[in-house]
């Protein structure tokens, strides 16, 4: 199989490269070439972002703005109608916003993106996006009714405080049977969950009208008695075979389940075990080794994919094939800082990257540091230093690593508990990579 390495982007990762099979992937490292108190949440085609920041400019998180020139430089205008004190749900009323949280630029140049309410109540909005200028709503065509397109953990009309995604691969913007379709992981960490009952529910949705509309594709948690599903990690498409992945969570709860992005759907709360079964879907669960098939990302690299394990006690990455059956087979140990789960990474020409969260809720004494780990074949891993984190909470994750236009590994912490940048609420990093004279772990600058 040709080894097609997927250049991720923010606009959906849609650009793929062929490396030669074969070809040596030496070790590399990151260097910072600019840290940015801005949230560099995503760039659009043209090259203009869109961020946010904690000034006026960004209404402290609040809202979003389109910037233009080099990130240490940006000319930037904020656009009104992403504020998040202005939008309502549903049913009209004001969600009380606290704060944007993410986004997804489509291919049609409008974007999607999360807004905080009272209440830990979280809500997908559309924007429509006409040569910069920004409407907000769910009425199509006109876009500017101010209401979400999702209210994220709500069915039939209840909605569930603490549903939210986990990171930008929470939304794959995929592509099957040669249209777009969107496809959504709800990322479940609500309090007074009742296994099977109240507050437990788990589902992906899809769009097949660029986030207009919604509907499930599979649900969970809600047969009154049992728990399926903690959560969805992510949901990935492979570029080259077009199958869908997605990543589910923790322990006893997760696993891997592979979809041609066809086939009808098994019944709600099937078990993840049980989807062998079902025709165009396949699982991988293991009841011995709980987190062995647990993931926030996979990458993929000639004939097989692969992850590090979102479990920093579990040292060996996973790989799985590409096409045919699915099974897993482990690579080399590697050394996962203690309280740092591997979360989301990033596929380049030269290699692989991961980049760790950090849980100091369950883990007090574990670093406050963001450490990235480097592979030359997926299959053996290294980490190869760290950035400090700023931030107070006790626990905190990145949003996204991307290619910028230009070529630049963008780093962003967007989700509002992380600090990437001295004296920033969030901020980006600007990196490249370099050969790795030393081969120490350190302070990556």
């Amino acid at each position: 199989m040709v080894d097609t390495v997927q250049i991720q982007d923010s606009g959906g990762g849609i650009r793929n490269a062929i490396v030669p099979p074969g070809i040596l992937r030496p070790m590399k490292t990151l260097k910072v070439r600019y840290s940015s108190p801005d949230n560099l949440v995503a760039e659009f085609p043209d090259g203009t972002w869109l961020g946010t920041d904690n000034t006026v400019t960004g209404r402290y998180q609040g809202s979003y703005w389109f910037g233009v020139g080099d990130p240490s430089s940006l000319v930037k205008t904020e656009k009104t109608a992403c504020r998040a004190n202005t939008l309502l749900n549903k049913a009209g009323v004001s969600i009380g916003g606290l704060g944007v949280w993410g986004a997804w630029i489509l291919p049609d140049n409008n974007f999607l993106f999360i807004v905080n309410g009272s209440g830990g109540k979280w809500y997908l909005y559309l924007a429509k996006n006409v040569s910069g200028t920004v409407t907000v709503g769910a009425n199509y065509p006109t876009l500017n009714d101010a209401k979400p397109v999702m209210e994220i953990g709500e069915k039939s009309g209840t909605h569930i405080a603490g549903v939210n995604a986990l990171h930008k691969r929470s939304l794959c913007i995929a592509n099957i049977g040669g249209s777009t379709v969107l496809l959504f992981g709800e990322y479940n960490v609500a309090s007074g969950r009742v296994p099977g009952g109240a507050n437990d529910l788990v589902r992906l949705l899809k769009s097949t009208d660029l986030g207009v509309t919604w509907t499930t594709v599979l649900e969970w948690n809600t047969n009154g008695s049992t728990r399926q599903v903690s959560h969805i990690h992510g949901v990935i498409q492979d570029p080259l075979t077009k199958y869908i992945y997605i990543l589910c969570g923790d322990n006893i709860y997760g696993g891997l389940i592979r979809w041609d992005g066809i086939s009808a759907a098994p019944a709600a709360n099937t078990a993840i075990v049980n989807f062998n079964t079902t025709p165009g879907w396949d699982c991988l669960y293991d009841s011995a080794n709980l987190d062995r098939y647990r993931s926030g990302d996979i990458l993929f690299n000639g004939d097989m994919g692969g992850y590090l394990i979102d479990n920093h006690f579990n040292k060996s990455p996973t790989l799985i094939p590409r096409t045919g059956k699915l099974f897993g087979v482990s690579g080399e140990p590697v050394d996962v800082p203690y309280g740092h789960d591997p979360l989301i990474g990033l596929n380049t020409l030269t290699g692989f990257l991961w980049v760790c969260l950090i849980d100091r809720t369950n883990f007090p004494t574990c670093q406050k540091t963001w450490d990235v780990l480097y592979s030359s074949d997926l299959k053996t891993w290294v980490p190869i230093g760290y950035f400090p984190d700023y931030s107070t909470p006790t626990s905190a994750k990145i949003f996204d690593i991307y290619f910028s236009r230009a070529g630049e590994i963008v780093i962003s912490a967007a989700t509002g508990v992380a600090s990437l940048v001295a004296g920033s609420v969030g901020g980006t990093l600007l990196c490249y990579l370099t050969d790795n004279i030393d081969g120490i772990y350190k302070q990556l600058t």
